[in-house]
């Protein structure tokens, strides 16, 4: 459930002159839906108009209505593989909307020697569309949580190497930006995968629930301003 954001009266009209006139998002490139009579959710997906970071690429894709891809079964990214790992993306990393929060290393003791984990602490991944975490796709000896912390996920890592490792659409845990130095074409940042449920030629269904909003307190305060003028008004001619 996305959350709605109010807006107080007096900056109403700020909002929605800044959604009318504001610098719009850079736009996607071409959606594609996977039907129903695929076997698919009717959802729409697309990639990024260029590589950045795992929460820019997040960003942009809640600014398009959408969120980072979640690959929820085995058919769902099979879909993905064969529209979207092909041509100039077939060896490249997407980003996805799975990540993890980054998790601190555990100091523990009492009077004495004083007991220290060693290693990275394990990162608990999550959608962030709060969907259950059901299905993965990880390559063999992944997430690995490389130091100094890897908790953002991309797929096709390992098939990016030259010569590829594992399987087309493989998970790999990153750091923020990606990974760098590991050879092929694995260095971050990358593009990102994003999905959407509603049809991508009408705009975001945030950006209408904001305006009405906005409307409806501008309304709101007009009718009180009325209201208060016509009894001042009153009043002003019953001392005359």
């Amino acid at each position: 459930m996305k959350r709605l954001f109010l807006v107080g009266a007096p900056q109403c009209s700020f909002a929605i002159a800044a959604l009318l006139v504001g610098t719009q998002p850079a736009r996607a490139q071409t959606w594609i839906q996977w039907s129903s009579a695929a076997g698919g959710n009717n959802h729409y997906y697309a990639l990024t108009p260029s590589a950045t970071n795992w929460v820019a690429a997040q960003k942009l894709a809640v600014s398009w209505g959408g969120t980072l891809a979640t690959i929820t079964s085995s058919n769902e990214q099979n879909f993905i593989n064969t529209t979207f790992l092909r041509g100039a993306f077939e060896h490249l990393p997407l980003w996805i909307g799975l990540f993890g929060p980054p998790a601190k290393r555990i100091y523990s003791g009492k009077l004495g020697p004083v007991q220290v984990q060693i290693g990275s602490p394990a990162v608990k991944f999550r959608w962030v569309t709060g969907e259950p975490f059901a299905y993965s796709n990880w390559k063999e000896g992944e997430p690995s949580n490389t130091p100094p912390g890897e908790n953002y996920v991309a797929i096709n890592w390992e098939y990016s190497d030259d010569p590829p490792r594992g399987l087309k659409g493989d998970w790999n845990d990153t750091p923020l930006n990606g990974t760098t130095g590991y050879g092929g074409k694995t260095d971050g940042p990358y593009f990102g995968l994003v999905e959407r449920e509603n049809d991508p030629s009408q705009p975001p269904k945030r950006w209408f629930t904001t305006c009405a909003v906005c409307i409806g307190l501008i309304m709101v305060l007009a009718a009180v301003l009325i209201i208060c003028f016509a009894r001042f008004r009153r009043h002003e001619r019953s001392l005359a």
